[in-house]
């Protein structure tokens, strides 16, 4: 009995931590989409993904049905399957509309081995300015994680191009983005084109350990010599497109 009990205690546990990391992750992003409608930017890129293995071990075929099953969840048809000496990489890619499409990616890296972890990616990829359909697309990929067995690892990141008189203003701009939600400076980069500074938020929850420490937030700003304009980026708890 104690030993039953003692299982089920780790089980709440266990829950009770994925949902308040969910959690988070879902509050730092509504911050992000908030917050960046007040900078002037005007968005042309957003990027919704998780990626990591799965918890569980597969065999070849396990994962080829892993694959079909993950790509059916958006009622995709077609799964294309390329096989190299680098393992088997299974890919749907589905455009939900003009401006937004959904990319599945499942990854054999491994595949002479009889059991082992393959990497799942899902992203979506919108152009504009973000509608409904994110945070409705942000649930359907946790409950997609949950129920195949997946923590949830979302990294969400939105650029746009904002007025600034010259590219020596850029730090300035990315101080002044991110000085309303109280964020403590982790690393810096610096270039005379680009600033990219990682930030650490407490109430966001755990991020990625760096050398500089642990980040949530990273914010970005480079001088378009094209447009004369800067391209604002923020993504958390990195930036996963190119800045």
């Amino acid at each position: 009995m104690k030993a039953k009990w003692g299982k089920s205690l780790v089980w709440i546990v266990l829950c009770v931590l994925l949902m308040g990391n969910t959690q988070a992750q879902n509050d730092s992003i509504q911050e992000i989409l908030d917050h960046y409608q007040t900078t002037g930017a005007i968005p042309s890129l957003f990027v919704l993904h998780h990626g990591s293995r799965t918890n569980q071990l597969f065999t070849s075929q396990e994962v080829e049905g892993l694959a079909k099953r993950l790509n059916g969840e958006f009622h995709g048809k077609d799964l294309q399957i390329y096989r190299s000496a680098d393992g088997v990489r299974y890919q749907g890619d589905h455009q939900l509309s003009p401006s937004l499409k959904v990319a599945v990616r499942v990854v054999d890296d491994k595949p002479t081995e009889t059991k082992k972890k393959p990497y799942v990616s899902l992203e979506l990829r919108g152009t504009g300015t973000p509608d409904a359909r994110l945070p409705q697309y942000r649930k359907q990929f946790q409950q997609i994680c949950e129920a195949f067995g997946m923590t949830p690892s979302l990294h969400f990141s939105i650029q746009g191009e904002v007025d600034l008189k010259q590219a020596s203003e850029l730090k300035s701009l990315v101080q002044s983005t991110t000085k309303p939600f109280g964020a403590t400076q982790v690393e810096e980069m610096k270039t005379e084109q680009t600033v990219s500074i990682s930030y650490f938020i407490p109430r966001w929850g755990s991020g990625i350990v760096t050398q500089g420490g642990e980040m949530n937030l990273q914010v970005s700003a480079r001088w378009n010599y094209q447009t004369n304009r800067a391209v604002l980026t923020m993504g958390t708890p990195i930036i996963t497109i190119e800045y």
